[in-house]
Parts: structure tokens; sequence; C-alpha cells
């Protein structure tokens, strides 16, 4: 699979917002890797993956 600018950025993003979620709403859970590793097979196209 190819990686394109947009899919990184898109995934930054999500990384980043995961991040401030934790920061400023308290602890929401959306860092670990158990949320955020089937959102990023998500985006990526490969939910088993992810």
């Amino acid at each position: 699979m190819e990686i394109t600018t947009g899919l990184a950025l898109l995934l930054a993003f999500f990384a980043g917002f995961a991040y401030f979620a934790r920061r400023f709403m308290g602890d929401l859970y959306l860092e670990r890797a158990i949320i955020l590793g089937p959102l990023t097979g998500l985006i990526m196209g490969d939910l088993e993956t992810g």
C-alpha cells in the first residue's frame, strides 16, 4: 500500500487529536492502541491489520 501525503496528514491529525483530547477533555482513552489501532487500519484501508 502506498502512503500518500494526504494519508500521512490524516493519520497525524488523528494522532494529534487523540493527544489533545486527553490533554484538554480528560482521559477519553483515544490514544490507547486498542482504539487508535483500528482507526489507523480503517483510514489505511486494512481494518484487520490495524
